[in-house]
């Protein structure tokens, strides 16, 4: 998980209600692809985490990562309490146990931060 001193991440905080008018996982995934493209040499993470994890299934969901540069992360703990099986994501999507703990380890490594 630990980024090398070489790479450049840029954490995406998606967190909230999950509904409007708070950002989206669509809005997150334009945010990525516009940070993308201003910052080619960038890992970018998009960190779905509380009620807004229910955005990664139905309707909203996401086919497909639309950069190499871009991963999208659930929050395990948010999964269990959304009632929602790891297995319903999209392929592609990675669980993370713990958003916190990520956000921590990640800015424990020089990560930069935006709450979305």
């Amino acid at each position: 998980m630990s980024a090398t001193p070489e790479s450049r991440v840029l954490v995406l905080h998606l967190a909230g209600p999950g509904h409007e008018p708070f950002p989206d996982l669509a809005m997150a995934m334009r945010v990525a692809g516009n940070a993308a493209a201003e910052l080619p040499d960038v890992e970018i993470e998009i960190l779905v985490q509380g009620p807004s994890v229910g955005q990664l299934i139905g309707d909203k969901a996401i086919a497909e990562v639309p950069e190499p540069s871009v991963s999208v992360y659930a929050c395990g703990n948010s999964l269990r309490s959304a009632g929602i099986d790891p297995s319903a994501l999209p392929s592609g999507v990675k669980v993370i146990p713990a958003a916190v703990a990520h956000i921590a380890h990640r800015q424990f490594d020089g990560a930069a931060y935006l709450r979305v």
